[in-house]
């Protein structure tokens, strides 16, 4: 007993003086806190040499039984400074309490500089001389160069001029700023061969030829409009065309694609007033380019920007028709033509210049030369009709042309083969057509139904009928409808107007010319004009209101060749006609033959009405005789 009582006083005594060094240390505040920094920062080194998770726990795990086991010495010393008589009781195996581990914060500085804010402003007032004087001496510093030493110019520019501004934080923000946006594009160089190639290549030649179309451009528009022009000159002198007159405006030809060839037909685009649709023939005279092909389609833009065809197209066989698709968005770019072989071929001006589709020379299709290509229907059903002096009517769809949907034979009452080599239909029709035929009669046929076939016959030439013209729709809101009334035209040197109600004789026949008549067509805007082309080369406007004898006006803008055919542009301001040597004449019409009005139709219902009467009495006449 006596032993284990003098280990426990020794025991007692060693915690005393455990208990007056700790107070002895206490005195001292400032060596407790930076113990518990050095402490906090070995825990902070314990954490960071924790490569995961495991080894972060079992670090906490580790540190828990010491800091449990200082922290009950350091309550049991509290406890021996109350009382004494509590010694037997601080000797209790000290209890393990539930320890909770402490955190540690360290502050992290982050530095970041924002620039300084700049203030726009002003001073509104005027230079004095002596402030001008001082603007003049500033001298001019060199450019620097594009691909030597602009990053330097940049920095010092840009670090000299935010020196005065803001601080060194702004300043170095400037100078990253603008020597991005300064910095050039690093241009690769190319050896000789590889220029050589990227000239050669098919990009660079289409890139090229799309530029050189938007200089000419720019430039014709330069020659066009006159920036200088006075709108109050001394001298008032009219250059315009005038109202009942016509002048030549352009020609459009080009060396390669129309020398030696006769346009073939002319159609102005329904959706783009300045595109002109030109055919072609082949090359009459052998001499040229042995691999051009013999069929050529040329999109001209209107008024002549460049001296060259916006869209080149090709085929194989001359074109005798072509028009331009007026139904939808997706089908604008569509053309279609009838060939001198039978074959109706379609281009996309999206894609190449050859056809993209072109039906096969079988008996399902034309054998014979398609002179009439048209495109009936609405927006919403629209198909495309060929007429073939063959005799057969033929409907294609536009996305399909490996098989026609519908083909018809011709044939007239005594069973005998037509061959028809023009056509034309009525405003609003899809199923009923008018055409011409080469024996000089005018043919109306349907295409459905149990009448298919031909029907009424008008015969008045003696010659093959080279066109048929039906008058265009009337216009929103007037009540006055033309649209029975048609032109047609014919070797016999003639052009006559006809009435569907009137199959026996036309209203009126125009004998006045000196050659064949190769074409004839309405004005699309007013009732009572009409034109027409013949083979002396004669361009005449007629205008029924004025007279019926003579045209108002005749020109001839290619002696020696004739005019093969014409065609009105939408606005009818323009007349576009092609001649047999391949060129193309665009003419302004004037402000009186290109408007139309209420008194123009009234009057030309009154001309209608004349000519009927006419027409009635000297068939009375003809039946007496």
């Amino acid at each position: 007993m006596s032993d284990s009582r003098a280990a426990r006083l020794q025991k007692l005594e060693e915690k005393k003086k455990k208990l007056a060094a700790y107070r002895d240390r206490s005195k001292n505040k400032d060596e407790p806190v930076v113990e518990e920094q050095t402490a906090g920062q070995k825990e902070m080194e314990k954490l960071k040499d924790a490569s995961n998770l495991d080894d972060l726990l079992s670090t906490i795990e580790s540190d828990l039984p010491s800091k449990a086991a200082s922290d009950s010495s350091s309550r049991e010393q509290a406890s021996a400074s109350k009382s004494s008589s509590d010694v037997s009781h601080s000797q209790a195996a000290p209890v393990i309490e539930k320890h909770r581990a402490s955190l540690v914060t360290i502050p992290v500085v982050a530095e970041f500089s924002l620039p300084p804010k700049v203030v726009h402003t002003y001073n509104k007032g005027i230079k004095t001389d002596e402030e001008i004087q001082e603007i003049d001496d500033i001298p001019v510093l060199p450019v620097p160069s594009f691909t030597q030493g602009i990053d330097t110019d940049v920095t010092s520019s840009s670090s000299s001029s935010s020196s005065g501004v803001g601080s060194d934080s702004g300043s170095s923000y400037s100078h990253h700023h603008h020597a991005a946006e300064a910095a050039p594009a690093q241009i690769p160089k190319l050896s000789l061969d590889e220029k050589q190639r990227l000239l050669q290549s098919k990009d660079i030649a289409l890139f090229l030829e799309k530029t050189s179309r938007v200089v000419q451009r720019a430039s014709f528009l330069h020659e066009k409009y006159d920036i200088l022009l006075d709108f109050a000159p001394r001298d008032q002198t009219n250059e315009t065309v005038g109202d009942t007159e016509i002048s030549l405006q352009s020609t459009f030809s080009h060396e390669r694609w129309t020398k030696n060839r006769s346009v073939t037909s002319l159609s102005w685009s329904p959706r783009y007033d300045g595109l002109l649709l030109a055919s072609y023939s082949e090359n009459l005279s052998g001499i040229g380019n042995s691999q051009d092909p013999d069929g050529v389609v040329l999109l001209w833009s209107v008024p002549q920007m460049i001296d060259k065809p916006e869209f080149v197209l090709t085929c194989q066989s001359q074109v005798l028709d072509a028009k331009i698709s007026q139904f939808g968005q997706s089908n604008a770019t569509l053309v279609f033509g009838g060939t001198y072989s039978g074959q109706i071929v379609m281009w996309d001006t999206r894609a190449k210049s050859t056809p993209v589709q072109q039906t096969s020379l079988s008996a399902n299709g034309h054998t014979h030369p398609v002179y009439s290509v048209q495109i009936v229907g609405t927006s919403n059903a629209h198909n495309l009709v060929t007429i073939s002096t063959d005799g057969k009517v033929c409907s294609w769809t536009l996305d399909n042309l490996s098989q026609p949907l519908e083909s018809l034979q011709l044939e007239n009452a005594a069973k005998n083969a037509i061959a028809p080599i023009c056509c034309s239909f009525p405003s609003g029709q899809a199923n009923y057509f008018y055409m011409g035929t080469e024996e000089g009669a005018v043919y109306q046929g349907t295409r459905h139904g149990s009448n298919a076939g031909l029907g009424e016959r008008f015969h008045s030439h003696f010659g093959p009928i080279t066109s048929v013209d039906f008058h265009p729709p009337a216009p929103i809101g007037s009540s006055i409808n033309f649209s029975h009334l048609f032109l047609t035209s014919s070797f016999d040197w003639s052009c006559a107007l006809w009435t569907r109600k009137n199959t026996r004789q036309p209203l009126c026949t125009f004998p006045d010319f000196s050659d064949y008549v190769y074409d004839a067509k309405w004005s699309p805007v007013h009732p009572a004009v009409f034109a027409t082309a013949d083979g002396s080369g004669r361009l005449d406007v007629w205008n029924l209101n004025e007279q019926s004898e003579k045209p108002v006006i005749r020109d001839t803008p290619s002696p020696g060749h004739s005019l093969n055919k014409i065609s009105w542009s939408n606005d009818a301001k323009n007349i576009a006609a092609g001649s047999s040597d391949g060129q193309i004449f665009l003419y302004g019409v004037g402000e009186k033959l290109s408007t139309s009005n209420v008194d123009d139709e009234r009057k030309f219902e009154e001309t209608c009405k004349r000519l009927s009467f006419l027409s009635n009495d000297a068939s009375e006449d003809a039946a007496e005789l």
